[in-house]
């Protein structure tokens, strides 16, 4: 929950600026200076807002041990995470993916040293991992705010020019925030009729699949990238919307493989306590081609400048996802929960070929129908 907590507030704390700084740079409506200025003072009074109301957040949570320390670790972690989101968004609005993907992977790797070295010594608490979060993400955003300073010169954005900003990416903020609820929504629910246990079961069987689809969150940053630099921005959507149907058709076998193999998975990745998660992995893999096209579709419309076409249908899915969740669960369980997701991402991915057809902005045959000039025009 802390951690969902802390990704929610990092998300809504940068207003989605990450996206608008991108696109901006991107289309040459602002230049370097202005973006690294961007970058590099907006974090200051964002993180500490969001860190400010993420602490008081866990300070309420009666049942976390030393809450207090919890609340300044988490707090700190919103405010480094909101500097390298400001950060990736110059480097994307460049094309510079390997820049961007070191600034979201060295967070990760530091947090897991750490949190390895403190298990080996046996002292890992909560605290002490939710404060390995914050070492991570606030100890790689000040070494790329270093870095930027000395390669770049600083300028200030017109305050006209960055409200336009704030507004365009008031829209990302929200969306990216509904698809991080979407698969937590049946989490809370259990929580709701079965407790924390059964919770933490489910979303044990959610992080191994999302393991999977961070090779669609990687193509879609790159899409993204490539998409916000191109000057007729809709030209990509009939290749991305290609691209989306050979992920959609690609990750269903593989979730099928997931699904029979998850006994073995499930105790590897996680460990025998959670040996609960192995039914509703069974299902969650189910819907991995789903999740990878949605992805992929919504974040080409994104970079062509209609996030907002994705603000309804993820309302829908969250309803459909919500809705099956309290009918299924108080029967079935984690099972129930499951199936809730599954159905809720299925609706979603057809939801986007529905419109990018009517749109006009694919055919029928290159949202349905892999084919080899999709790739190769990638």
């Amino acid at each position: 929950m802390i951690t969902t907590a802390m990704a929610l507030g990092a998300m809504m704390g940068s207003l989605g600026l990450r996206q608008s700084i991108s696109r901006e740079l991107g289309q040459g409506a602002i230049e370097q200076p202005q973006a690294v200025g961007l970058a590099l003072l907006l974090p200051l009074p964002l993180g500490l807002a969001t860190g400010l109301i993420v602490s008081q957040w866990v300070l309420r949570q009666e049942s976390i041990d030393r809450p207090d320390l919890v609340a300044i670790y988490a707090g700190v972690g919103v405010a480094g995470a909101i500097s390298l989101l400001m950060a990736q968004g110059v480097f994307l609005g460049n094309g510079e993916i390997n820049r961007f993907s070191a600034t979201e992977a060295l967070p990760r790797v530091a947090l897991l040293l750490i949190v390895v070295g403190l298990t080996h010594f046996g002292t890992l608490t909560l605290s002490l991992a939710v404060g390995a979060h914050a070492v991570g993400f606030l100890g790689v955003a000040v070494f790329v705010a270093l870095y930027s300073l000395m390669r770049n010169k600083v300028r200030i954005t017109s305050p006209r020019h960055l409200m336009a900003m704030i507004r365009f990416g008031a829209v990302f903020a929200v969306n990216l925030t509904l698809i991080t609820l979407a698969p937590r929504i049946s989490m809370f629910v259990l929580e709701h009729f079965y407790g924390p246990g059964a919770s933490a079961q489910f979303f044990g069987a959610v992080r191994i699949a999302e393991i999977f689809l961070e090779v669609s969150a990687a193509m879609a940053m790159v899409l993204f990238s490539d998409g916000v630099r191109a000057k007729e921005t809709m030209s990509r959507l009939p290749r991305n919307t290609g691209i989306a149907c050979w992920l959609f058709w690609i990750f269903l076998p593989i979730g099928g493989v997931v699904a029979l193999t998850a006994p073995w998975f499930v105790p590897l990745l996680l460990g025998d306590a959670y040996q609960g998660a192995v039914p509703a992995l069974r299902v969650v893999a189910l819907g991995l081609g789903a999740a990878a096209g949605s992805r992929i579709i919504y974040i080409s419309l994104a970079a062509a400048g209609k996030p907002q076409f994705g603000t309804p249908l993820l309302i829908l899915s969250l309803s459909v996802n919500f809705s099956t969740a309290l009918l299924w669960i108080p029967t079935f369980g984690v099972t129930g929960g499951a199936w809730s997701l599954v159905l809720s991402q299925f609706v979603l991915y057809f939801c986007y070929i529905l419109l990018c057809r009517f749109k006009g902005y694919a055919t029928w045959s290159e949202l349905l129908v892999p084919s080899m000039s999709s790739l190769r025009a990638g």
